[in-house]
């Protein structure tokens, strides 16, 4: 019996880990890869060993002003676009923003897989990350579930044929993310929900630790890695580049923050010191927010102070950063003011990030008895037609797929608005 076991436990070693799975499981396993590849508008494959002598399909503004960073700060090209959209004057809902000038900057939307926004920062961050990015492994994605870049992370590491973990802090959230989030899971995407981020933070540094064993590559929590600011930075250069007025405001939404440190930098690279760079925060507290982006500002700049002249660069004073709060605590009240600037200008915003903004900014501009200006708003949140267009929800019934999901009470209560 003893020598029974021993050679129950050898035959046990010598086993490949594949050869326990059958053709069959093999074969479902393709399907869902294949599927799964589906979310994406194109499926490009990253060649990992020879993408320094790929050409790009975009250039970022930030090597056209800068031709000599090009072979200092890695990029992964991961948009077609080759022209940035071009602003346009607001007529229909002008007395929305007081006797001012205001026009609209809306993403184009063209990136092949995933909203232009995240993948304008995260051509910087997976190219600052090159090196360490292993094909077939795990990506470890941690963030709010209403994020945008969560939900496109998520679509992109399954069209660079990794293997997609998303760490998920709860949080409200929109129909329409909601279904791509059962789409994605559909597909093969893992979700691990946490409901502190004390707790979910704990988790990410096992995963660290674990990292040292088994590779698996890790984003930073909700896409706040400093160096996605440089997208945000290459943007505004591309602005300049283009046959508009002088603007005295650039306003846009706040998130992680990352976007409106990419601008900040950019206008102090211009040397625009007449234009005001003003972003509403949605989600953190507005002083801690400035304590942070403050912080990443100085990082980022001792990472390009070797790689190029920063004598442009200022100190960020605390109190003179443009960053206010907006609240989003009354759904319904941000839902009729959507569907009156939807109505008034046909543009499709989002309703947890955007609305409230565009809400914030009309009270912060009569209260500041702002008149005579030009003012662009920069629309940075998701494209809902575009995420619709890419992904097919029919093969998932809501109602089902709800009841197989975690709930709570801010999702319920939401997806019955």
């Amino acid at each position: 019996m003893k020598n029974q076991h021993h050679q129950n436990r050898a035959r046990h070693r010598r086993k490949k880990p594949w050869s326990t799975h059958s053709a069959k499981s093999h074969r479902q396993r393709e399907e869902k890869l294949q599927s799964s590849m589906s979310l994406a508008k194109a499926n490009p494959q990253i060649d990992w060993e020879n993408s320094e002598e790929d050409d790009f399909e975009f250039l970022p503004a930030l090597f056209h002003f800068l031709p000599s960073l090009v072979d200092q700060i890695s990029c992964i090209s991961l948009r077609s676009c080759d022209q940035a959209s071009v602003p346009i004057r607001l007529q229909r809902s002008q007395h929305l923003f007081g006797q001012n000038y205001v026009f609209w900057k809306e993403e184009n939307f063209d990136a092949d897989f995933l909203t232009e926004n995240v993948a304008k920062k995260m051509e910087f961050v997976l190219g600052a990350l090159k090196e360490k990015l292993r094909p077939k492994k795990k990506m470890i994605i941690s963030g709010y579930l209403d994020s945008s870049y969560l939900l496109d992370a998520a679509i992109l590491a399954l069209a660079m044929q990794m293997k997609p973990v998303v760490y998920v802090l709860k949080s409200r959230i929109s129909k329409t993310e909601w279904l791509r989030l059962l789409q994605l899971r559909k597909s093969g995407v893992s979700f691990k929900f946490f409901d502190s981020k004390a707790s979910m933070d704990w988790a990410l540094k096992r995963q660290n630790f674990y990292s040292f064993f088994n590779h698996r590559n890790i984003l930073s929590f909700g896409g706040e890695d400093f160096i996605g600011a440089l997208g945000y930075m290459s943007s505004l250069l591309e602005l300049s580049q283009q046959p508009l007025p002088e603007f005295d405001f650039l306003m846009i939404p706040v998130d992680s923050g990352v976007s409106w440190l990419g601008l900040e930098l950019g206008r102090q690279f211009l040397g625009w010191e007449n234009v005001k760079i003003v972003g509403f925060s949605t989600r953190h507290e507005v002083g801690e927010l400035k304590v942070k982006l403050a912080d990443q500002a100085r990082a980022l700049i001792e990472v390009l102070r070797p790689k190029m002249d920063i004598s442009w660069f200022r100190e960020f004073d605390l109190s003179s950063m443009m960053i206010f709060g907006a609240s989003i605590q009354d759904p319904e009240k941000n839902l009729r003011w959507m569907n009156r600037f939807q109505e008034l200008e046909g543009f499709d915003i989002d309703l947890l990030r955007v609305a409230p903004t565009l809400m914030e900014a009309t009270h912060w501009i009569r209260q500041k008895k702002i008149a005579d200006k030009k003012i662009l708003f920069w629309n940075t949140g998701p494209h809902l037609s575009a995420n619709l267009e890419a992904i097919d929800f029919s093969a998932q019934p809501l109602a089902r797929a709800i009841r197989k999901w975690p709930k709570t009470p801010d999702l319920e209560a939401l997806l019955r608005v």
